[in-house]
């Protein structure tokens, strides 16, 4: 659920910039977030999904300036799916087959 993602990773974002603690987190630890190729790939039918992990891009980029302890902040956006992106009449370039994004 993306509202949940988003409210998590906020969440726990404000927790290290207060100062909490984070126990589960070690000094120098990373937060790997995922976005989506949706964030700079255009489609009619995914507004929503695009405003998500485009928003999710941008978060980790302004949160991740002068973490405390030593803590990286990153996003990756996983390649489409091939068959997806035939399905939503995106353009093929760029797009991993299913077989292989299941290996």
């Amino acid at each position: 659920n993306c509202a949940g993602k988003l409210t998590a990773v906020t969440r726990f974002v404000v927790m290290l910039a207060n100062g909490t603690e984070v126990k589960c987190l070690r000094d120098g630890g990373s937060i790997t977030v995922t976005s989506g190729q949706s964030a700079r790939t255009v489609n009619r039918m995914w507004p929503g999904l695009a405003t998500n992990n485009a928003g999710l891009e941008a978060f980790v980029r302004c949160s991740g300036v002068d973490a405390p302890r030593g803590i990286r902040i990153n996003a990756v956006a996983p390649a489409l799916v091939r068959e997806t992106a035939v399905k939503a009449g995106l353009p093929l370039e760029g797009t991993v087959p299913a077989a292989e994004a299941a290996e």
